[in-house]
């Protein structure tokens, strides 16, 4: 058998280790991914489009993957809001920044969409030790605030998603 160096991207069909590792980051915020896009499918791709400027994922010094993932996610999705509603605000005028969180306070990952708009915002900020998150935003309806019971998948069904399901929802 073939000795294969999972560090080297070279090697024909296999990913870096790297790539994995980060796969499994992606892989365990399944439930934050489905939670917060299930409440922002409510909205039309427009409403959502309109005037956004930047999009940040901020996230804790132990969950660097985790933020890269959940901010691929939302490019990915976001460029198909746009496509959806031919905005003149193409996906390529939005900002995509990931950053460390300054002070976790328990915090492990903060979302937050940034509008042209005045008063117009999307926030999402989840506590990995509480099992929770707060949303709040306001999409031109009127400023709302709510918390979800929200985790992590386990390291196990995170494993299992991403050997089986390759981390598809």
């Amino acid at each position: 058998m073939p000795k294969v160096n999972l560090h080297d991207h070279r090697d024909e069909g296999l990913r870096p280790k790297g790539d994995f590792l980060q796969d499994l980051d992606y892989v365990r915020t399944l439930p934050l991914r489905q939670s917060s896009g299930q409440f922002l499918s409510r909205y039309a791709p427009r409403r959502l489009c309109d005037g956004l400027r930047r999009v940040t994922v901020r996230h804790g010094e132990d969950h660097r993957g985790e933020g890269g993932g959940l901010l691929a996610w939302q490019r990915a999705c976001l460029r198909g809001c746009f496509i959806r509603c031919d905005q003149s605000n193409r996906p390529d005028s939005v900002l995509y920044v990931a950053e460390p969180l300054p002070s976790t306070n328990g915090v492990s990952l903060q979302i937050e969409w940034e509008y042209g708009q005045v008063g117009k915002f999307f926030r999402f900020e989840h506590r990995e030790q509480e099992g929770a998150a707060t949303v709040q935003f306001d999409l031109e309806t009127g400023p709302v605030s709510f918390l979800v019971p929200l985790g992590f998948l386990t390291p196990e069904r995170a494993l299992a998603e991403a050997l089986f399901l390759n981390g598809q929802p």
